[in-house]
């Protein structure tokens, strides 16, 4: 059940291995791009990775990313839904804001959706993580302090990602999505990963 990189390394004795695009993610792993949502979802969770500045300022700034995630039943994972885009930080709350909000009245059945903030160290980290909180008051949310690197962080998706545990949603972020897996953790955006 580990990512490649930790297997080789554990298993096989592969001290040479070194994380490098497709090391963690490729589109041929996924079990089924599904065109309508399956019945049998226990729960829904959308994480956010936070940037806060726009393409106007920076071209190479980094994005806002939110990727809604489902666990099913029969115990695989589908990928539902992907926010990726540059904006500033009052822009960035409105989106999470209107986000929260559609995602719950789209997914209320399910028992709504619960929205993952990051929060970074630090007493403004804090804070930040707080007024968030204040913010989407009503809504399933919370937050959690960063640590480590994105490679470790993503190694648990990872190995359910190797083993085709995943599926995903039809949608026009998928060509975008999968390119950036693919390209983790080489690649200079990350934020969808």
């Amino acid at each position: 059940a580990l990512p490649l990189v930790e297997r080789e390394r554990l298993l096989n004795g592969n001290w040479k291995i070194k994380p490098c695009a497709g090391a963690y993610f490729k589109r041929i792993q996924i079990g089924s791009i599904l065109k309508k949502l399956p019945d049998d979802i226990i729960c829904l969770c959308r994480g956010w990775d936070l940037a806060a500045t726009d393409e106007d300022e920076n071209k190479d700034a980094a994005y806002t990313a939110g990727v809604l995630m489902a666990k099913r039943t029969c115990g695989r994972f589908l990928v539902v839904d992907v926010i990726n885009q540059q904006l500033k930080a009052g822009d960035v709350r409105r989106l999470i804001m209107t986000t929260a909000q559609t995602d719950n009245s789209k997914y209320w059945k399910y028992g709504g959706v619960r929205q993952r903030l990051p929060q970074d160290p630090g007493q403004a980290g804090k804070e930040q993580a707080q007024s968030y909180v204040n913010m989407l008051a009503g809504y399933d949310v919370i937050t959690k302090p960063e640590s480590g690197s994105k490679e470790s962080r993503a190694e648990a998706m990872a190995a359910q990602w190797q083993q085709g545990f995943f599926d995903v949603m039809e949608g026009e972020w998928n060509e975008e999505y999968f390119n950036q897996l693919e390209s983790f953790p080489e690649s200079k955006f990350k934020d969808m990963v």
